[in-house]
């Protein structure tokens, strides 16, 4: 793996601690953003993915117009 001079200055080790907390089941850390893998309605998002793909390709694989922030 590539890296720059200063991902290369990083310590991994706090960024490993954080997940460490996922291990323990009486703690939910919200630290980095990794949730429970068993709570992903994978089966629903397929369908819906497979839904949009099949209706209109194009709008569900292309980005779109964004909302003006300050109409």
């Amino acid at each position: 793996m590539v890296l720059s001079n200063r991902m290369k200055q990083i310590d991994p080790v706090p960024l490993e601690d954080m997940f460490s907390f996922g291990v323990d089941p009486t703690v939910i850390s919200l630290a980095c953003g990794n949730p429970d893998a068993a709570l992903f309605p994978a089966r629903a998002l397929e369908d819906a993915a497979r839904e949009a793909i099949r209706e209109d390709p194009v709008a569900a694989l292309q980005y779109g117009k964004t909302k003006d922030p300050f109409p």
